[in-house]
C-alpha cells in the first residue's frame, strides 16, 4: 500500500466517500452531505460484514459500537480518518492507526454540560430524598413527609475534585445556588481555579470542609478509589457524595459501609465499575435506600447528541480541507514514526514528562505553574517543537483522563492553566545533542536532563546529579545520606521483599553529604516497601515511577 506523506495531510486529505457504522444524529448526515461528502450510513450485522464495508472508506465515524481493530484498519487501504463520536476511543486502535497512516479523532466538549447537569440532578435528587419520596408515595403509597426531611443546598460547602471542563461548570450551576465552592487539582493552578469561584486546595482540606464531595477526575492509578477506606474518614460526618466521572473512582462497598456507618449521608452515582452491573438486584450499591442510581445517563441528552454531531462534522471538514486538526489524536505522531531519527527524542521526552508528573503529583502543592524544555545541539532543531509536544504529553497524561498526545498536548496544557515553552541552543552543554526539561511549581523545580545514545533514550542528570538511566519500567529514586552501606541497604529492602533490581545509577554532589539513587526493578514493590523507606531518616524525596510509553 502507498503510504500517505506528512505534505499530503498538510495540504488536506482530498477525501469523499465516508461511512458510518453507528446510529448517529440526522445532524451528522446532513452536515456531511451539505459539505460535499459521499456518505454511506450502514450499521453492520457482523464483523464480516463491517470487514466489507470498509475496503473503499476514506473516513470512518463511529461511536461505541463499532470495534475499530487491527483489522479493520487492515481491510481498509483507502482509510485516512476514523472519527469518534464522543470523547472515549478505547474502541479504536490508535497504535493500528498510527500504523497504517489513519488520523484518529474525538470530541471531548460535546457532553460537558449534559454532564454538569447530571451532576447537579443527582445532588439535588440526594439532598430532598427525591428517589425515596417518589417510591414511597407511588409505589407504597405512603404521605410519610416527617421522614423524608431533606436540606437546602443554599450555604453548603461544594467540594470538587477535578477542575476540568466539566468540574468548572458543576461550580457555575453551585454557586447560582448559593454554594460555596472549594476544590482539588493537581494540574490546574489557583488563580485559574479563582476566576471559575472555586477556592483552589489540598485534597486533605477539601474532603475535612465539603458537605458534598462530587468527583470529575479521569480513572487511573492514582484516582482509582480515590474515595475509599483511607480518604471517607477525613470527610466531615454525614457528608454526600457524587460520582458522574468514572466507575472505580469511588469504592462500591467502602461507600456502602461509610454510609450504614452514618460517616456520609447519601450518593449520588450515575457510573460503576461493571457496565452494566451484571447482578443490578443483588447490588448492595444500587439498591441502597440512601444512594441515588443511574445508569450512565451523563452524557444522554438529545442536545449532547446533537453538538457531538455538529462537532464531529466541523472537524472532519476542516481536516479534510486542510484548515485544522482539532480533535485529531495521533497526527503528530504519525509524522515521527516516519523519522527514524526523532523518534527516540520524542519517546524521551514522553517519558521524561510522565516522569516529573508522577514526581510532582505526590506534593502537596496545588498549583503547577511552567513547564520549560529546552533542545540543543545541531540535530534537534527540527524537532524542538515536537519535543515540547511530546514532554507535555506525558506530564498531561499523568492527570487527564483525555486522550493526550503530540496533537493536542499544547492545547490542553493552555486549558489547564500550564505555561509551556521550549526553546533551541546550537550546542549542547555536556553532549552534542541533549535536552533539558524544567517544571517550575512555586518555588520548587524539579530538572531533567536527557540524550540519545545509539537510538536508546538515556537520562544524564536529575536536579544536578549526574547519572546514566535508561527510563523504562519500575523505577525508585531517593536522596541519601551520602555514605558507606546507604545503597546496599536500599538494595537489601528490595532484596528482602523479592524485587528484582534490572540496574542501580549513584550521583553524588561532591561537599554535600548527599547522593542521589535511581535503581531499576523488575517488579513493582508493594506500598509498605516504599513507604517503610521513606520513613528512614537517612533518605528524603523518595519516588516510586511508572514510566509510561508514548
Amino acid at each position: 500500500m502507498k503510504r500517505t506523506t506528512s505534505q499530503s495531510w498538510c495540504n488536506g486529505l482530498g477525501i469523499r466517500k465516508v461511512l458510518i457504522t453507528d446510529k448517529v444524529s440526522k445532524i451528522m448526515l446532513d452536515g456531511l452531505k451539505n459539505g460535499g461528502m459521499d456518505v454511506t450510513h450502514q450499521i453492520p450485522k457482523s464483523k464480516t460484514e463491517l470487514l466489507d464495508l470498509v475496503k473503499d472508506a476514506e473516513v470512518l465515524l463511529v461511536r461505541s459500537g463499532t470495534q475499530v481493530t487491527a483489522d479493520v484498519f487492515a481491510a481498509a487501504p483507502k482509510l485516512k480518518l476514523v472519527g469518534r463520536a464522543g470523547t472515549g476511543v478505547d474502541n479504536i486502535d490508535i497504535v493500528a492507526a498510527t500504523k497504517r497512516g489513519v488520523m484518529v479523532m474525538n470530541t471531548p466538549g460535546a457532553n460537558t454540560i449534559s454532564a454538569a447537569e447530571h451532576t447537579f440532578a443527582l445532588m439535588v435528587s440526594v439532598a430532598r430524598n427525591l428517589q425515596r419520596a417518589s417510591i414511597s408515595f407511588k409505589v407504597d403509597h405512603k404521605w410519610d413527609r416527617s421522614n423524608l426531611m431533606g436540606f437546602e443546598l443554599q450555604g453548603k460547602v461544594l467540594g470538587i475534585l477535578g477542575l476540568g471542563r466539566i468540574g468548572r461548570e458543576v461550580a457555575v450551576r453551585s454557586q447560582a445556588f448559593g454554594m460555596k465552592t472549594i476544590g482539588y487539582d493537581p494540574v490546574l493552578p489557583a488563580e485559574i481555579a479563582k476566576k471559575a469561584g472555586i477556592d483552589a486546595m489540598n485534597l486533605e482540606d477539601v474532603l475535612a470542609q465539603a458537605d458534598i464531595l462530587t468527583v470529575h477526575t479521569p480513572l487511573m492509578e492514582s484516582t482509582r478509589n480515590l474515595i475509599g477506606t483511607k480518604t471517607l474518614p477525613l470527610c466531615k460526618k454525614g457528608v454526600i457524595v457524587i460520582n458522574c466521572a468514572r466507575g472505580g473512582i469511588v469504592d462500591e462497598e467502602a461507600i456502602c459501609d461509610a454510609i450504614d456507618a452514618g460517616q456520609v449521608g447519601g450518593a449520588g452515582i450515575d457510573v460503576f465499575v461493571e457496565e452494566p452491573p451484571k447482578d443490578i438486584a443483588g447490588s448492595r450499591l444500587i439498591n441502597h435506600p440512601k444512594v441515588v442510581a443511574t445508569p450512565h445517563l451523563g452524557a444522554s441528552t438529545e442536545e449532547a447528541q446533537d453538538k457531538v454531531a455538529d462537532e464531529l462534522v466541523s472537524q472532519v471538514l476542516a481536516v479534510t480541507k486542510g484548515k485544522s486538526y482539532a480533535g485529531v489524536l495521533n497526527a503528530p505522531a504519525l509524522t515521527c514514526s516516519l523519522n527514524s531519527f526523532a523518534q527516540p527524542w520524542l519517546s524521551l521526552g514522553y517519558k521524561i514528562g510522565s516522569i516529573i508528573a508522577q514526581i510532582s503529583s505526590k506534593n502537596k502543592e496545588t498549583t503547577l505553574r511552567s513547564l520549560d524544555v529546552e533542545t540543543a545541539g545541531p540535530e534537534l532543531s527540527p524537532i524542538s517543537d515536537g519535543f515540547l509536544a511530546a514532554t507535555t504529553a506525558g506530564f498531561l497524561s499523568e492527570f487527564t483522563e483525555d486522550p493526550i498526545n503530540m496533537v493536542n498536548s499544547l492545547p490542553s496544557a493552555e486549558a489547564h492553566g500550564l505555561a509551556v515553552s521550549r526553546k533551541h541552543l546550537a550546542k549542547g552543554e555536556y553532549y552534542q545533542n541533549d535536552v533539558l526539561v524544567k517544571l517550575s511549581s512555586g518555588e520548587s523545580v524539579t530538572m531533567f536532563r536527557g540524550t540519545v545514545f545509539h537510538n536508546e533514550p538515556r537520562i544524564v542528570e536529575i536536579n544536578t546529579y549526574f547519572v546514566e538511566v535508561e527510563p523504562k519500567g519500575t523505577i525508585f529514586l531517593c536522596i541519601n545520606q551520602d555514605k558507606p552501606g546507604a545503597a546496599a541497604y536500599i538494595g537489601g529492602v528490595f532484596g528482602d521483599a523479592g524485587v528484582n533490581i534490572s540496574f542501580l545509577s549513584l550521583g553524588r554532589k561532591e561537599g554535600t553529604g548527599e547522593a542521589l539513587t535511581v535503581i531499576g526493578l523488575d517488579s513493582v514493590p508493594g506500598p509498605e516497601v516504599i513507604s517503610n523507606l521513606a520513613k528512614n531518616e537517612n533518605l528524603h524525596n523518595v519516588h516510586l515511577v511508572h514510566v509510561r510509553d508514548p
